[in-house]
């Protein structure tokens, strides 16, 4: 049974981002070249699974409610979902965000779905959130707009949230397969935003005055997220083969994202749910090689929370 037969699906805008993804890892590869030499397309091609498939549509209530549907469809045909594969709305009516916040989603934005089975070690599943938000902020530099990351992954331009992601894990019910739904927002050409958003959210189209290709910039960013993928695949093998060598190889995800980051140094608000519920004030030290943010409270003690949020306070 070919796939047209099991998911119906909008041909002419996914045969173009296919066309452009395989431009984009061209260029990706000969962009890392200078660091990683004949390795870079070791790497590249290690992420080559993202984007594998694309499933597009004019609207959706939500990204990830479609991609549960996709995979139960598939698999009561007798074929698992495709890892990789991405769904892309032009348009969703009830996104959320973490701990079901409204996520504003009109036409002009990058509203994605990615599916993937998990593949990294169990320990380091959690880096899955650090690379959204490194590809995220590296398609957007692309452009010129030099935004930072706030721990864990939302992307900002001074201030002004850009892009925004939500992983949830999802065992299907047909064949009890294991995948996780990387959820992925980014404002790009769409510039109007709700009056409460308004004072914190921005567009791409807005900081450069001009409107982007939304399917070149997808391609871009979907690219990226291949190449860290395939780097952080690349790093565990390393890591593993030194595992009774008394020094451990560096995780370039970490330092990557501390690049972009402006998180360490900040005061910051910490929470579960900060907004709702904030829990303590603190100073961001550092990150973790788990991606755990390091935080000095007001009364001197050290902590280490491996998920919540935070707010700038400076």
């Amino acid at each position: 049974m070919g796939i047209d037969s099991i998911y119906p699906r909008e041909h002419p805008r996914e045969e173009r981002l296919l066309g452009l993804l395989e431009g984009c890892r061209e260029a990706e590869v000969l962009t890392r070249r200078s660091k990683w030499g004949d390795e870079s397309g070791v790497i590249m091609r290690r992420g080559a699974d993202i984007g594998r498939e694309f499933f597009c549509y004019p609207c959706l209530d939500r990204g990830m409610r479609q991609a549960r549907e996709l995979i139960e469809t598939g698999e009561k045909k007798g074929s698992a979902f495709i890892a990789g594969g991405v769904v892309i709305a032009r348009e969703m009516e009830k996104s959320r965000g973490r701990f079901d916040r409204l996520w504003y989603a009109p036409s002009g934005g990058a509203w994605l779905t990615l599916v993937l089975n998990p593949a990294f070690l169990p320990e380091n599943r959690q880096l899955y959130s650090l690379i959204l938000g490194v590809a995220c902020c590296e398609a957007i530099r692309h452009y010129g707009v030099e935004a930072n990351i706030k721990w864990v992954n939302d992307v900002h331009f001074h201030g002004q949230k850009l892009a925004g992601m939500l992983i949830e894990g999802y065992t299907s019910r047909t064949l009890g397969e294991e995948y996780l739904l990387l959820g992925i927002g980014v404002n790009v050409n769409n510039t109007s935003f709700p009056e409460y958003l308004r004072p914190m959210a921005g567009s791409l189209r807005e900081i450069l005055g001009k409107e982007l290709s939304l399917e070149d910039f997808i391609a871009l960013l979907l690219t990226k997220i291949g190449w860290h993928i395939g780097l952080m695949a690349h790093f565990e093998q390393r890591y593993l083969e030194a595992f009774y060598e008394p020094m451990k190889p560096a995780n370039p995800l970490i330092e990557q994202w501390k690049l972009y980051s402006d998180t360490p140094g900040r005061r910051v608000l910490y929470g579960t749910n900060v907004y709702d519920e904030p829990l303590f004030a603190a100073t961001a030290v550092d990150i973790d090689h788990t991606g755990a943010i390091i935080l000095q409270r007001e009364e001197g003690i050290t902590v280490r929370e491996v998920s919540g949020e935070i707010i700038y306070l400076n």
